[in-house]
């Protein structure tokens, strides 16, 4: 999930790029610095002050969009803190600005492998679904929808990732047989095969049944 929980201290004043939507949570009665930075980690924050004298946890969480500019550390005696990627967690906002949609590029059992090239270090949102499961419609009876998948990545520039988007299951022919399954979705670096991401797919109904569900999370 990107290393939420390394940070590191900011000496001076942290300017945040008015380029990125930057958001501000302040907490009041916070006890320590330790308690801030274990809010920042359980809100995915880029980036914290604490106050000691006031007990004042500022937290900051960006994401696409226009905003003004952020300014921690102003008010003297105030710890700042800092994702350890953070130059790259905000580069990687500024200069990318396109959503890729891989699909299914073929049909039957077997699917293509797409790939794409990352052109700049920082994190990443992945989404995928596994496919659904087919259906007995001779029975009433409906395939199970796949899993939904989704979750943050930490990637560098150069890095190439192998996507392979499952296909959905084929309806049963009769009423009286079962259908397939919908196959599963997954995202994998192309250089060593370590996988990043996984969906299962949906099952296929019976003649009694409807296909089972997969858990999405």
């Amino acid at each position: 999930s990107c290393n939420p929980a390394r940070y590191t201290q900011h000496n001076g004043v942290l300017t945040i790029n008015s380029g990125v939507s930057s958001q501000v949570s302040n907490i009041s009665g916070v006890e320590s610095l330790q308690g801030c930075l274990t809010l920042c980690r359980m809100r995915d924050c880029v980036a914290l002050e604490y106050r000691p004298s006031s007990g004042l946890c500022r937290l900051v969480t960006v994401s696409k969009g226009s905003s003004e500019s952020r300014v921690l550390g102003t008010e003297p005696g105030s710890e700042v803190f800092k994702l350890k990627n953070f130059d790259a967690v905000i580069n990687s906002i500024l200069s990318t600005n396109i959503t890729l949609l891989f699909t299914n590029t073929s049909t039957g059992q077997n699917g293509s492998i797409q790939q794409t090239t990352i052109n700049v270090t920082g994190c990443y949102r992945i989404e995928i679904a596994g496919a659904k499961g087919g259906s007995n419609y001779g029975e009433g009876k409906y395939g199970g929808r796949g899993a939904l998948v989704a979750g943050n990545v930490s990637l560098t520039a150069g890095s190439v990732l192998s996507i392979v988007v499952g296909q959905a299951g084929g309806h049963a022919r009769s009423e009286h047989v079962g259908s397939g399954g919908g196959g599963g979705s997954f995202v994998y670096r192309a250089s060593d095969s370590e996988p990043l991401m996984a969906a299962g797919g949906g099952g296929g109904a019976s003649r009694d049944n409807h296909g089972s569900f997969t858990f999405s999370f």
